[in-house]
């Protein structure tokens, strides 16, 4: 985590810009910078939200057409911290992940927006930041801010080992049942099935 920090704040620094805040216009104020103004092309075959190509010449992110705005943010995030990351020699998935993670919500802005807002309401968190709410949740954990997980119908994240005791089967059990009283549960509304599990002090 450490790393991805060093980087986003690197290339905030560079842009002129405060980690502090949240970015106004979203990470299209960032990849217009570095890559320029006509950076972006949508395509309605692309399998995945963002990747990049090089066109006539130039490096551009392509993204799926008709994406959310909360998922074209960080689609734009994530192929810009593959481009840097890659060019460094840096690249591993995790890191582009904490990378593009910290360009849309940089850990001093929303950790100032978790002391307001508290973490029972994830819209709170996402809406500043235009983000999706398990983007704000995995925040939450990749930050430090809590301890836990976040539970999509695919796959349980865990960053930085959260609630490493409990297998990720229990996990989900928890969400059906009465979790212990240190693990709070929180909604995550604005994608299907899907909650996270904070370790809150007793």
């Amino acid at each position: 985590m450490a790393k991805a920090t060093d980087v986003g704040r690197g290339v905030f620094a560079a842009a002129g810009l405060s980690p502090a805040r949240p970015l106004r216009g979203g990470t299209v104020t960032l990849a217009a910078e570095i890559l320029g103004g006509d950076f972006l092309r949508e395509s309605e075959r692309a399998q995945f939200d963002g990747c990049t190509a090089v066109i006539g010449g130039e490096t551009k992110i392509v993204v799926k057409s008709g994406l959310r705005p909360q998922r074209l943010n960080f689609a734009i995030a994530r192929m810009l911290a593959r481009l840097e990351l890659r060019a460094s020699g840096d690249w591993t998935p995790e890191l582009e992940g904490e990378v593009a993670g910290y360009r849309v919500a940089p850990a001093e802005a929303f950790g100032a927006r978790v002391r307001v807002a508290g973490l029972r309401k994830m819209s709170e968190l996402a809406r500043p930041f235009a983000i999706t709410e398990t983007c704000a949740a995995l925040r939450v954990l990749e930050i430090g801010i809590a301890s836990g997980a976040v539970v999509t119908p695919s796959r349980v994240y865990r960053p930085r080992a959260g609630l490493g005791w409990v297998r990720d089967e229990h996990v989900r059990a928890m969400l059906k049942a009465a979790a212990p009283r240190s693990v709070r549960k929180v909604t995550i509304a604005d994608e299907p099935d899907r909650a996270a599990l904070f370790k809150v002090a007793s």
